[in-house]
């Protein structure tokens, strides 16, 4: 099935699931505005409103402070809602390329805030939005924005209990009708589980008996690692029996000493209400990982997923229902943060993490539009000679705040919020326009994400960058690494063969520290291979680490690719890879990464020095 296709198809499923709630275009209702009006109120907005995503337009079920009955969807603050992870925040609509054209924006109500929460069921379709906005630009606190989501959340549980009401009216005739009704509102229609409502409530009330004061009890929140793959891949049929077969698989490794629950999409939950050892909840959760080594069988396919397990653990005297849930939720993220197939405990260090990585995402919202990325150039030397012959693009967040902020804080946060696929394109745009002023003899490199490539959207923003600075194609060489290669291959070939096609270089960046290996090599088009700094700062110091970049370097001669090492410090590395024919190198033997206006310093003291070095 071709990609539109099947956006049509889940487009389609997600209207179909919100006619199942018989809410839209209906009359105003107290329980909807006076959530509304208290998102007003508590986040000190004029402007509050409940729409619900129609097929083309979104539908005002409750509002405060705006007189509109319906908007269209394309390109409006709450459409782009419904894209995200689950909310976004525009501090000034205004300097935002995304809105600045929007009519809200334009026109005469000029909205310069906004913050909207999707409203997801527990099927995981996106119904509509819960958004405050302002005519003036603002942030808002991490709390506001939680209080936001909590809101959310209430809009939903009322969507809900309205939903069952109006199946009732219609189908209770007899209280053998209401008994069936009290089943199908307590568990999931899929996996005949119980669901989150039933799961909250024998949760809550595994608190209330006083014999387990003393003992133990634990939730453990398991997910289905790249669930959204295989939906996409093979269709939501197979994902549904994926479902089910997951959820089987659930019950017969915690059997009786628990319940298991699906609380929605690709998330069940395992409640253990009371025991005496601290150590059970790790047990089980190693079995749950252990369990999902094996493929499971469903008709025609036979699919191998695994699952990341998040724990919290206490007792009555020590957490309350929703602080346990929480804790699990917490570990959950930290174990899905760490790779795939991971358990954590809960441990109090997460929940300040979170706070932490909260305040830095909503920070990178700002970032781009307040001018506050700058890109440092780290020169990338050729090893005969000592020449210059290009630099890489290394990206720097100075926060007005907080000052540099370290790459490796913030880049995991922008990919997994999706804001990389906007930073990484400012940053091709900049670094071609810098290299378009350089002499045609020197490149820039430039690092790409794996979420750039999963996106689909890379080749056509390269061509762009390349065609807005005038930059020839083979002065531009893009940075990947081993782990953009472990996901979907074909797709990931298919792209860098585009990439191929505009005419710029591919790299191979930190060979030998990720899991793909010499396949890599054999299956992608790379023209180089860049050598772990972790291997070169041994040299001279380990044998072994030696022995690495020497095959290393040989495999690229024997495949005709060049070899890069990072990280040379020394001279006697330096000595070491050139004896290898090992080609190119970076490091702070040669220069430290510098701002843009010191790259022609830069150039010529590089110049003079390494004539006296290499002539020496």
């Amino acid at each position: 099935m071709e990609h539109g296709q099947q956006a049509d198809s889940a487009e389609q499923q997600r209207l179909k699931r919100l006619d199942h709630y018989k809410i839209a275009r209906t009359a105003p209702e107290p329980a909807f505005d006076n959530i509304v009006k208290l998102a007003a109120g508590q986040l000190d907005v004029p402007i509050a409103y409940f729409c619900l995503a129609e097929e083309s337009t979104h539908w005002f079920k409750a509002k405060h402070g705006i007189d509109l009955d319906e908007a269209p969807r394309a390109n409006s603050f709450c459409d782009h809602t419904l894209r995200s992870k689950g909310h976004i925040i525009v501090p000034d609509a205004t300097i935002d390329d995304r809105f600045g054209n929007f009519h809200l924006v334009k026109g005469v109500d000029n909205i310069r805030f906004y913050a909207g929460v999707a409203l997801r069921d527990a099927e995981g379709f996106a119904l509509g939005t819960l958004a405050v906005a302002d005519t003036l630009p603002r942030r808002i606190s991490i709390q506001q924005e939680m209080l936001l989501k909590g809101l959310g959340d209430l809009i939903l549980d009322r969507m809900e209990l309205r939903r069952i009401k109006h199946e009732a009216q219609e189908t209770a005739s007899g209280s053998e009708n209401l008994s069936e009704i009290a089943y199908v509102s307590s568990h999931d229609h899929l996996t005949s589980l119980p669901n989150r409502r039933l799961f909250i409530e024998q949760l809550t009330a595994s608190f209330t008996t006083s014999e387990s004061d003393d003992k133990y009890k634990a939730v453990l929140l398991v997910d289905i690692d790249n669930f959204k793959e295989v939906n996409d891949t093979l269709g939501h049929y197979v994902g549904d029996n994926l479902i089910i077969a997951v959820a089987k698989r659930l019950e017969e490794c915690v059997g009786s000493r628990g319940t298991v629950a699906r609380l929605g999409g690709d998330e069940f939950a395992v409640l253990l209400p009371t025991f005496t050892d601290p150590d059970l909840p790790r047990k089980i959760g190693i079995k749950l990982i252990d369990a999902f080594t094996t493929p499971l069988r469903l008709r025609d396919h036979e699919i191998l997923v695994g699952v990341s397990v998040g724990i919290g653990l206490g007792t009555n005297q020590t957490v309350d229902a929703s602080t346990l849930l929480k804790n699990a939720d917490l570990a959950l993220y930290e174990a899905k943060s760490d790779g795939r197939g991971k358990w954590k405990v809960f441990e109090p260090r997460m929940a300040f993490q979170l706070i932490q990585r909260r305040e830095i995402e909503q920070d990178l919202r700002v970032a781009l539009s307040n001018n506050q990325f700058a890109i440092h150039y780290q020169p990338v030397t050729e090893l005969t000679y000592g020449k210059i012959i290009g630099f890489e693009a290394l990206l720097r967040w100075n926060h007005p705040v907080k000052g540099l902020i370290p790459p490796a804080v913030f880049i995991p946060i922008a990919e997994s919020t999706g804001m990389i696929l906007q930073i990484g394109t400012w940053v091709l745009e900049q670094a071609c326009l810098m290299a378009a002023i350089w002499k045609d003899d020197i490149s820039v490199s430039v690092n790409v994400s794996a979420v750039q490539i999963k996106s689909g959207l890379l080749v056509g923003a390269v061509d762009q960058a390349l065609k807005k600075s005038r930059l020839s194609a083979h002065r531009l060489e893009l940075e990947i690494t081993e782990s953009c290669l472990l996901e979907n291959s074909a797709q990931t070939l298919h792209i860098l063969g585009g990439l191929k096609g505009l005419g710029v270089s591919i790299s191979l960046d930190d060979f030998g520290t990720g899991y793909s290996g010499l396949n890599s090599l054999s299956r992608f088009p790379f023209d180089k291979i860049k050598i772990d700094r972790s291997f070169v700062m041994d040299i001279g110091v380990r044998k072994k680490s030696e022995e690495l970049v020497r095959a290393i370097v040989n495999i690229g001669h024997s495949l005709q690719m060049s070899t890069l090492a990072e990280g040379i410090e020394t001279a006697e590395q330096l000595r070491f890879l050139r004896s290898l024919g090992c080609e190119q190198g970076q490091g702070y033997l040669f220069s430290q990464a510098v701002p843009a206006e010191e790259i022609d310093a830069s150039l010529k003291y590089h110049d003079t020095y390494s004539q006296l070095r290499y002539s020496a």
